[in-house]
């Protein structure tokens, strides 16, 4: 279990790094005024369905 924790820890950069450019993308590509506008609750359980409809058998079994 450590070396797993180690291993998520020696990650963690570059996953802020990619969530941070994600989240770049995502503010330039809308307006403040449109960004305000979303439906968030929708969103959010579009982004479940596509993250569950992309899971493998062997992952699913293992949870989120």
């Amino acid at each position: 279990m450590r070396a797993l924790a180690a291993r998520h820890h020696e990650l963690a950069p570059l996953y802020a790094v990619k969530r941070q450019f994600v989240q770049r993308k995502a503010m330039n590509a809308h307006k403040a005024d449109a960004a305000a506008a979303f439906d968030g609750a929708a969103l959010r359980a579009q982004l479940e369905a596509r993250r569950w409809a992309h899971r493998s058998p062997s992952s699913a079994s293992r949870g989120p």
